[in-house]
């Protein structure tokens, strides 16, 4: 019978421990654990797409695409992307490999350039390294609402803010030319991942009218393998040019 009783205590308290560690944080606690993951966070994937629409009053429309492809180590300096562009006219690719201080592009497969500059750190210098988006939630957390589903926590904000649209120039270089940047309307979301409070993804939809001139600019950007990328190389044809 003690036997019985102290499984069943053991059995209530593994319960009751479960149970508290499932417990939902509230905004400020994520926001904390965000702030305290991010020196964490050395080598990542990440992807950046952005879609841009101009329609104009007399029914003529333009389009263009950007996409960025991104494995970055932060622990070791090393970077591979590449950066795909295109509208209506153009379509351009670069691949790009920092590896050891030195910076190549290959344009268009029309082959590797060494494009060394002046010391290129990643965390300052890339503008979607990931505390650069940490960066970001902070300064507009005073504006963020949070949900919930079964594995993120999400922070949103809907609405026309100027602090929120001016605190996407670093990482995001959104900008607009002729609206007026108070009665542009955002809804973005944030994705943190419940099990260990990383960013997922950062996506916002922005749209603005004036004169019946029509804009809208939609991206995403995801984060993957945090902390679990490949060690970085340079491909053979590369080095063959060293």
């Amino acid at each position: 019978m003690r036997k019985f009783i102290f499984l069943a205590f053991i059995l209530t308290l593994a319960s009751f421990l479960t149970a508290c560690s499932d417990k939902e944080l509230n905004k400020s606690e994520v926001m904390e654990k965000i702030k305290e993951n991010t020196d964490d966070v050395e080598k990542y994937h990440t992807v950046w797409d952005v879609e841009i629409g101009l329609e104009y009053q007399n029914g003529q429309t333009e389009q263009s695409k950007l996409n960025m492809d991104i494995n970055a180590d932060e622990s070791s300096n090393t970077m591979w992307q590449t950066i795909k562009e295109s509208d209506d006219n153009h379509e351009t690719t670069r691949e790009h490999y920092l590896m050891d201080g030195n910076v190549y592009e290959n344009e268009n497969d029309s082959g590797w350039k060494n494009e060394s500059m002046n010391r290129t750190d990643i965390k300052d210098d890339l503008t979607l390294a990931y505390n650069k988006i940490v960066t970001l939630i902070e300064d507009i957390e005073d504006e963020l609402e949070m949900e919930t589903d079964n594995d993120h926590y999400i922070l949103t904000f809907e609405g026309s803010s100027k602090k929120v649209f001016d605190a996407q120039d670093e990482p995001y270089s959104l900008e607009v030319t002729g609206f007026d940047e108070d009665n542009i309307h955002q809804d973005m979301k944030i994705k943190i991942d419940k099990d260990n409070l990383y960013i997922e993804s950062v996506e916002n939809m922005v749209t603005a009218e004036k004169q019946q001139n029509k804009l809208e600019i939609e991206f995403v950007q995801d984060f993957s393998d945090i902390n679990d990328i490949d060690d970085i190389e340079l491909p053979e044809d590369i080095e063959k040019t060293n």
